[in-house]
């Protein structure tokens, strides 16, 4: 129940103040009509989603979990093609850069800084290339060798039979891998011997792969010819 209190002080020269007696009246608004008052104007809402010291709840909405994602990282790639002419081996080793001439392999090898290759050349005129990390860079360091050669005093040489031996990749898997049981349930199809390697080979047909599979949850791929044999020993 609201009340309300009414006076006024009266003063007489140096005297004390005179109190006048309060009169005290009730108030014609009952308190439900001063709540019903509130409620209209707004001050008596309280939003559901706030709390009486002014916190917020936030809705939290669950995300579904990301699977994780296999990256496979290709660190060489093998191509093998043919010049088309006999060379001679001792002058190329005399006349070119970055040669190395070993009589032992009846080769000479060959650097290249870009891309990072290195090509070993046989007298018949084969020549094969490692250290590529894609095709196109295999493809380019098959040219630069060709043009290289050309330049030692073969001006007809032409790049034929290119083709991509073999692609080497590498990828982790996010957890550990139990060798022993995997091996034993593949046995088919993998094999392992720890007193020869530390890792299960493990041989597919389709598409033509050898991985070697390691405790660590490591895996190396050897696929023929293309990097889609690599990316699909791992089934999506």
């Amino acid at each position: 129940m609201a009340m309300t209190l009414q006076g006024s002080v009266l003063t007489n020269g140096n005297t004390a103040p005179n109190f006048v007696p309060l009169k005290l009246e009730q108030s014609s608004k009952d308190s439900s009509d001063v709540f019903l008052n509130e409620a209209s104007n707004g001050f008596g809402d309280c939003d559901k989603n706030e709390l009486n010291n002014g916190d917020v709840i936030e809705e939290v909405k669950e995300t579904p979990s990301e699977e994780p994602v296999i990256d496979i990282t290709i660190n060489n790639v093998v191509c093998s093609f043919s010049v088309k002419s006999h060379l001679n081996l001792k002058q190329i080793a005399q006349n070119g850069y970055n040669v190395e001439y070993r009589r032992e392999n009846g080769m000479v090898t060959m650097r290249l800084r870009k891309p990072y290759t290195t090509a070993s050349i046989w007298s018949s005129g084969k020549v094969t290339c490692t250290g590529a990390t894609s095709e196109e860079e295999a493809k380019q360091a098959a040219r630069r060798i060709t043009r290289s050669v050309s330049k030692l005093g073969y001006p007809r040489l032409r790049l034929v039979n290119y083709r991509v031996v073999n692609v080497l990749g590498t990828c982790t898997m996010p957890f550990a891998i139990k060798i022993t049981p995997f091996s034993a349930k593949h046995r088919d199809i993998a094999s392992y011997e720890p007193e020869l390697h530390p890792g299960v080979t493990y041989r597919l047909k389709e598409p033509k792969a050898t991985l070697k599979i390691f405790s660590t949850g490591s895996i190396t791929v050897t696929a023929d010819r293309t990097r889609g044999n690599v990316s699909g020993a791992f089934p999506s």
